[in-house]
């Protein structure tokens, strides 16, 4: 059954990548090479819980694409080691199943809330991000807390699909 999580986690993850941030190009490229956050993601699914540590570190910067290295633990399995490349741009691209460009997320502002990470408050902006797939429909609605005084301008963010909740919060950071 854990691994039916696990996989679950995955499934979900890529599209939780995509909803970090706005502008999550800019959220890194602020910051020097070597500079890291740590985020836990913990799964809920068939009333089990999965924890996943992951630890995204900033590996190399260019003037239009920055990538992140990805070491992550998720509970009961080895590690997992990947690189992303971020890219300056925010002009959609094609869907690698339908072929077709989706129609841009939507975004609504919820306010603002302090949220703490470690002994330090933060100022989040709450953003309410909605991405759909190739049928034009809504995928997933994610309620996400940015503030730009963090790698990646996460802090924490929120998902449920299919019976799946994800919840992603930032443990702690390092500035180069």
């Amino acid at each position: 059954m854990n691994h039916l999580l696990a996989a679950l986690v995955f499934l979900v993850m890529p599209a939780a990548a995509l909803a970090q941030s706005p502008t999550e190009f800019e959220d890194w490229n602020r910051y020097a090479v070597g500079t890291s956050a740590t985020l836990e993601m913990v799964s809920e699914a068939q009333g089990r819980n999965v924890s996943t540590i992951d630890v995204l570190t900033l590996k190399k910067k260019e003037t239009d694409k920055i990538t992140l290295s990805s070491e992550a633990v998720t509970e009961g399995t080895d590690k997992e080691s990947s690189e992303r490349i971020v890219r300056r741009e925010t002009k959609r691209g094609e869907c690698k199943s339908c072929k077709k460009v989706h129609k841009e997320p939507t975004t609504k502002d919820k306010g603002k809330e302090k949220l703490k990470v470690g002994s330090k408050e933060f100022e989040a902006t709450i953003l309410d991000i909605t991405t759909y797939v190739c049928d034009e429909k809504e995928s997933m609605t994610y309620r996400t807390w940015l503030s730009k005084e963090v790698p990646g301008g996460l802090l924490k963010m929120e998902a449920t699909s299919e019976g799946v909740k994800v919840t992603v919060t930032l443990k702690s950071f390092e500035l180069k």
